[in-house]
């Protein structure tokens, strides 16, 4: 779901800055060719953790507006953050592969919730690249599982003419399913 106007403009522009920074400073992939790189390392540039790395990414990280969402959603007394990372697509990299990120996050409990935070707005259509055609937007999700009959893919934030709009926040629960 998108949750519109979590943060105001002039706090995100602010994280903007150092969460770039950070994640540049910090890539694990810096001086790395594209060509080199595995399917994950094409994907995007990843830096976890950026709370331990600066005091405004810890600001962010542990924000007590997005505690409160979470637990909302999640219909608990708290929350309790598995980690923070920073996700940014290269304008020459690859797709990122269709996934389900809670089967990474070794957890007790199914009972999780993400917040995807753009910094920048991503448009419906990525412009040419190296004379390929233009591709669809880097964000699509799905609702269900491919053997479920409520299986569908679809937009992030679908009828926008973005999908993916700076200043808003998407979150989606992470529960995987007997």
């Amino acid at each position: 779901m998108r949750l519109p106007g979590v943060f105001a403009p002039d706090t995100l522009v602010a994280f903007e800055r150092e969460i770039s920074r950070v994640t540049f400073a910090e890539n694990p992939l810096d001086g790395v060719p594209m060509h080199e790189r595995t399917t994950y390392g094409k994907a995007f540039i990843q830096v976890f953790n950026l709370w331990t790395k600066s005091p405004e990414a810890r600001r962010l990280s542990f924000s007590k507006r997005l505690a409160r969402i979470a637990t909302e959603l999640l219909d608990t007394q708290g929350v309790r953050m598995w980690h923070d990372q920073s996700l940014y697509k290269e304008p020459s990299g690859g797709f990122t592969p269709w996934h389900a990120d809670q089967q990474y996050w070794p957890m007790a409990s199914g009972l999780c919730v993400t917040a995807w935070i753009p910094l920048h707005a991503v448009p419906l259509v990525q412009g040419r690249d190296h004379g390929r055609p233009a591709q669809p937007g880097p964000l699509r999700a799905v609702i269900g599982s491919p053997s479920s009959p409520g299986f569908r893919r679809g937009a992030f934030g679908a009828g926008d003419p973005l999908r993916a709009r700076a200043l808003s926040c998407a979150a989606h629960a992470c529960m995987l399913q007997a």
